[in-house]
């Protein structure tokens, strides 16, 4: 007979314990991370042999933890979020005076096209206006009230 058609394994407590092994916490990476980072500071500690090396090896290891902690990385992010705009508001005056700066130069450059474009227009009916008081050039430019004959 097979295993489980023996008898000599019971398949309700073997269900049993799946269950309570699934309920369990299922431990973080980090957690794992930290606990081995302490044993490992411990051990240092409790060894013999030079203390500047062995506070050199616990600060290494305590670099490394915070180094891959999503804590830290989450800090970091918003430190450089923080800096950047800090330095995005100290900015802001210097790029608005510039801005404000292009746009008067632009106005000024469109302000000198349109009165070259009136100065233009007016002149040219100023020219027709003289053409018209110089009189009739021909008799189909007969004075008002009159008829060419």
């Amino acid at each position: 007979m097979c295993l489980f058609h023996s008898g000599k394994l019971d398949l309700a407590e073997l269900g049993r314990k799946g269950g309570k092994a699934r309920k369990r916490k299922q431990e973080e990476p980090g957690d794992r991370l930290e606990r081995l980072a302490h044993a490992a500071i411990e051990e240092l500690l409790v060894s013999p042999g030079n203390v500047t090396a062995r506070a050199s090896a616990a600060r290494l290891v305590v670099d490394k933890l915070s180094a891959s902690s999503p804590l830290s990385m989450e800090l970091a992010r918003r430190a450089a979020f923080e800096e950047m705009t800090a330095q995005m508001k100290a900015e802001m005056p210097a790029a608005r005076a510039k801005l404000e700066r292009l746009i008067e130069s632009r106005a000024d450059a469109r302000a000198r096209e349109l009165t070259a474009e009136l100065e233009k227009r007016a002149a040219e009916a100023e020219a027709r206006l003289a053409e018209f008081a110089a009189g009739p050039a021909s008799e189909n430019h007969a004075p008002l009230g009159t008829r060419p004959s």
